[in-house]
């Protein structure tokens, strides 16, 4: 599945998926920006290894929250 970076707070993304959901993932790495193009198995909680394809490099993180819509994800980063 692939989605985009639409928010980020503290290394923290908001990525809207292909299926208009939102998930929350905590980016290790630390090198993700707003638009980054992401891919992987994005509908499992818990620690995972994705895909930022904008900058082709491969992330580390934890993935928090899965099948939100853009206000609750907006509201897990405080935003």
């Amino acid at each position: 599945m692939k989605g985009i970076v639409r928010y980020i707070k503290n290394n923290v993304c908001a990525i809207e998926l292909e299926n208009t959901f939102y998930i929350i993932y905590e980016d290790f790495v630390g090198i993700s920006d707003v638009g980054d193009i992401i891919s992987g198995n994005l509908e499992n909680l818990g620690e995972t290894n994705i895909r930022n394809e904008s900058k082709n490099m491969d992330l580390i993180g934890f993935l928090d929250d899965i099948f939100l819509n853009e206000d609750e994800a907006k509201e897990k980063l405080s935003l």
